[in-house]
């Protein structure tokens, strides 16, 4: 849906493709902007999927978010609608007979998807191409709609935090099924696997994070990390901008809130908060991204693609301290991720209307060595890790694609049910002797 995620997706594809393997992608449109962006310069063949006409809407609505800069934008409420438009996808693709009888002649081996729900597993079901780790509330961070302090948290955190997840369990994940679930079985029949089976059953999990730069939860065998895997190549800079880099005293400082946000919304009472802020800086340099329009001096609508403006990882990759100020989606566990790792600060967005919150938190990040010293030591660890992901993901592509039932790697948490899973049988069952004792 974001440039990012088409660019690891894109990624993956063209890492395959290197490896000597034949990739096809059908692509799923489902922001206008990137229409015609597919993140790989390497596949030859791939298929476009309109969004359908009943969900134009929807997508609309999700991808104008009212305000971003008044309060971190709550992922949970968008979700229901985001679910809605994939049972959309999931419609016309079950029912586009067409692009099956196309795609079945190909006999792929394996198929990859994104995985923001169960649309793309059941369609690769029904390819014969193959592809339950459990909710630990006291420690573990909801990844839609995570705590800043991670697996830190008190009891009320904690208290809201398995609100949260169970929010997730029992009504997103539920409403998804529900909707879906109808739809597959009258396109490939009442005996098709429940989306639920489905998802448990896939051979792997490909994440784009890396095992030193995670929160601490628990994983099955099946989850591989290949962070890292997408890097881009610098290219040339503009001479305002390479001017300002070379010219620098201390430094330069990027501000950006990332390609999906609408910068010109920003009130001029926040976007005067920052500049006050700057000024307390004169030694550095600042670039802000802003959208074009916005015509601030030392401003840009454009960055350098230099290591540290393409995403989180990139940025621990080059020993950069952040300040996260989140607005929506993953970008609050980011914002959790740099401040566990001790790499940089959160500030939430609602509080940089006040200059002296902006300035606590760079001068955090510029003056106290603490915060780079934690970054080279992630960088080092990041660099010299054993396993280079493009190795891990080709291998252990190759290696589904040979066995395609890896059930041996489920976790038996579905089998064992909640009350077996915790021994709260065994401690009823304990407590209850001790008291005929």
């Amino acid at each position: 849906m974001a440039f990012s995620h088409i660019q690891f997706v894109g990624r993956l594809a063209d890492v395959l493709v290197e490896a000597g393997h034949q990739v096809d992608m059908l692509m799923l449109n489902v922001d206008p902007k990137f229409a015609n962006y597919s993140g790989t310069s390497k596949v030859k063949k791939i298929i476009r999927i309109d969004r359908p006409e009943s969900k134009h809407n929807v997508m609309d609505q999700l991808l104008d978010i009212t305000d971003p800069f008044l309060g971190v934008q709550n992922s949970l409420s968008g979700f229901s609608e985001f679910v809605e438009l994939e049972a959309g996808f999931c419609e016309d693709l079950a029912n586009n007979e067409a692009l099956m009888t196309q795609l079945k002649a190909e006999n792929y081996d394996v198929g990859i998807a994104e995985l923001y729900g169960p649309v793309q597993l059941q369609f690769f079901t029904t390819l014969d191409s193959p592809f339950g780790i459990p909710v630990i509330s006291s420690y573990v961070p909801n990844m839609v709609w995570p705590n800043i302090n991670g697996p830190n948290m008190n009891f009320w955190e904690r208290a809201m935090n398995l609100f949260i997840d169970a929010h997730d369990t029992f009504n997103l994940r539920d409403y998804g099924q529900k909707l879906m679930q109808p739809i597959v079985n009258k396109a490939f029949g009442a005996d098709f696997p429940s989306l639920r089976e489905i998802t448990k059953n896939v051979s792997l999990i490909f994440t784009n994070s890396n095992e030193f730069f995670e929160l601490p939860h628990p994983i099955s065998n099946k989850v591989q990390y290949v962070g890292g895997i997408v890097k881009s190549t610098a290219k040339p800079i503009s001479h305002e901008i390479k001017s300002i880099l070379e010219n620098s005293a201390s430094g330069v400082v990027l501000l950006s809130f990332g390609s999906m946000t609408n910068t010109s919304k920003m009130s001029e009472h926040m976007k005067k908060s920052y500049l006050t802020a700057f000024a307390r800086f004169p030694t550095y340099d600042f670039i802000w991204k802003l959208k074009p329009g916005d015509n601030e001096s030392a401003m840009f609508s454009s960055t350098p693609n230099v290591h540290v403006v393409n995403c989180i990882n990139e940025a621990a990759m080059a020993a950069v301290p952040m300040i996260g100020i989140p607005l929506f989606g993953d970008q609050l566990y980011n914002a959790a991720l740099m401040v566990n790792k001790g790499i940089g600060v959160h500030v939430p967005v609602e509080s940089t209307n006040d200059p002296r919150i902006l300035i606590e938190a760079l001068d955090k990040v510029l003056n106290q060595p603490k915060y780079k010293e934690n970054a080279k030591v992630l960088q080092k660890k990041l660099k010299i890790s054993p396993f280079k992901p493009e190795e891990k993901f080709v291998k252990w592509v190759e290696f589904a694609a040979e066995f395609p039932n890896l059930n041996e790697l489920n976790l038996p948490f579905d089998e064992l049910g909640f009350l077996a899973y915790y021994c709260f049988d065994v401690i009823f069952y304990k407590n209850q002797y001790t008291a005929k004792s």
